[in-house]
């Protein structure tokens, strides 16, 4: 599949007696399970490429066309594919989880009430509104600890740094930096606001649900860390396809999740990432890229929490038996 991809580029630049882009186009790329990551990142990198960044044995590399054939000829490389974007999803139901049994301690053999305290939660998503009183506390300090924002070339913020690794985009890390409207504003939608809410939100006095209680989030004590994966014209532009922003967003999540792990584990503390987004694209047996980068993240003892679509009365899928 990849030879083909880069074969056409070539041919379709001859053909029109031009030359190869030399605009790099995002492909995921799956070690074997023998390879080292470590020197399989270097001989990519040698043909080139660039290794944007990596999860276990999935790394997402930025390739031209003749670079990518180079690249899959090495021999640590099982398979390469070209990214799928996840599209923003959400079903929830506060009562099927038992949610206030478990925020006052009264569920079936719960030893103590659990509200998240201590407990980071990562939000991956689009359309965050840090400014909504639901993610301050009792004093009114800011919950979110960090918004990480790789789709952002240009914002006025900080860089995220990870092992030595500057990241792509726009980090806003303390709360002058996010409560700042002039340098975070998310207009688009507030769909991230909404999941954040649902996870985390803070009770507040003044919103009841319709048994005339407050309203809270899962977690209503967690400390927070929102990225919003969403590209911007600039980064879109610095890729091929860049009408097809499905590569840069799968890049943005990885992104993401690399921030999120390096984060917590420099605070000392437990996590768990949330994304309400999905594809119906590709497979559905697990052996995906996207599949296979969740599972590679998850496979290193994180916790990972993944909506399942809101198609279920959709036909979306079809099936043969052979």
């Amino acid at each position: 599949m990849v030879h083909a991809f880069a074969a056409q580029q070539v041919e379709a630049a001859r053909r029109a007696g031009g030359q190869v882009s030399q605009k790099p186009v995002l492909f995921v790329v799956r070690l074997h399970p023998e390879a080292d990551a470590s020197e399989a990142s270097q001989q990519i990198e040698a043909t080139g490429a660039e290794v944007k960044t990596a999860i276990g044995r999935m790394l997402m590399v930025a390739a031209t066309a003749r670079q990518l054939q180079d690249v899959a000829a090495l021999e640590g490389v099982q398979l390469i594919e070209k990214p799928v974007k996840p599209m923003l999803k959400l079903d929830n139901s506060r009562k099927a989880t038992h949610t206030d049994e478990v925020q006052t301690g009264t569920g079936v053999q719960l030893p103590q009430a659990y509200q998240g305290d201590g407990v980071i939660i990562g939000i991956i998503d689009a359309g965050f509104d840090v400014t909504n009183p639901a993610f301050k506390d009792a004093e009114g300090n800011l919950r979110v600890k960090a918004a990480y924002y790789p789709g952002m070339t240009n914002g006025k913020g900080n860089k995220a740094v990870v092992d030595g690794k500057e990241l792509e985009g726009t980090l806003f890390d303390t709360p002058e930096l996010m409560l700042d409207t002039a340098r975070l504003k998310d207009d688009i939608h507030y769909h991230g606001t909404h999941v954040a809410g649902c996870a985390a939100a803070s009770p507040i006095s003044t919103v009841k649900g319709i048994t005339g209680g407050s309203l809270a989030g899962m977690a209503p004590k967690a400390e927070l860390i929102f990225c919003n994966t969403t590209p911007d014209e600039a980064q879109k532009q610095k890729y091929e396809d860049s009408e097809d922003v499905d590569d840069v967003d799968q890049l943005n999540t990885m992104y993401a999740l690399n921030y999120i792990a390096d984060y917590a584990k420099k605070a000392g503390k437990p996590f768990m990432v949330t994304m309400s987004m999905n594809s119906h694209n590709g497979t559905h047996d697990g052996t995906s890229a996207g599949s296979q980068i969740y599972k590679a993240f998850c496979d290193k003892g994180h916790v990972m929490t993944i909506s399942t679509g809101n198609e279920g009365n959709d036909k979306c899928h079809i099936h043969k038996t052979v």
